[in-house]
């Protein structure tokens, strides 16, 4: 299991900076598939990616989804 945090800034309703933390954890299913969940900072299940053969498929995966969370 691998999980990576990543902050990501948003602005409150006062329009002042609010920080978060993003865990993106990798897993591996009964099967053998593996699969990564983003978990909010109260560790609550946003998001779960497709099924991947490998381990470093899904990390990738999670990387590019991570990398690209800040940019708008």
């Amino acid at each position: 299991m691998t999980a990576a945090a990543k902050k990501s800034r948003s602005r409150s309703a006062a329009g002042r900076p609010d920080s978060a933390v993003i865990t993106f954890l990798v897993s591996e299913d009964n099967g053998g598939d593996y699969s990564w969940t983003i978990l909010g900072s109260d560790g609550e299940s946003l998001a779960q990616s497709k099924r991947y053969a490998t381990h470093d498929d899904a990390a990738h995966a999670a990387r590019v989804v991570r990398e690209g969370a800040g940019s708008s």
